[in-house]
Parts: C-alpha cells; structure tokens; sequence
C-alpha cells in the first residue's frame, strides 16, 4: 500500500511542469560590473599593492 502511494506521488511530481528563469537581464542597461573602467583599476592597485608587499619583504637592512 506504501509502495503504491509512493509510486503514484513520483509520478505526479514527475509530470508536474515546472518553469524556471534564468534571465540574468536586471534592466541595468546592459553594463555589468566588470566591464566598468573602474573596476579594472581597482584590480590593478590591488595586484600592485601585493606585489610591490610579496617584493618588499625579501629586503632586510643589517645595522653594525
């Protein structure tokens, strides 16, 4: 009796049309984030700061 309503209730669900959407589209006139110019120079003060800080580590001063 068990089996039969499990049965039925997959097969209801399984019949069941579902609509999903996916529009990414928020009315925002088409710019999205990453294609502003800031953005970009955001990023590159950034990887200038880690880089100039990974290459500024190396160099110690040795005072006598």
């Amino acid at each position: 009796m068990l089996t039969h309503l499990m049965v039925a209730i997959a097969l209801l669900a399984q019949s069941t049309a579902v609509k999903v959407d996916i529009n990414t589209n928020k009315g925002g006139g088409g710019t999205m984030w990453y294609s502003t110019w800031w953005f970009w120079v955001l990023v590159g003060l950034f990887a200038l700061i880690v880089i100039i800080a990974i290459t500024s580590r190396s160099k110690t001063v040795v005072r006598d």
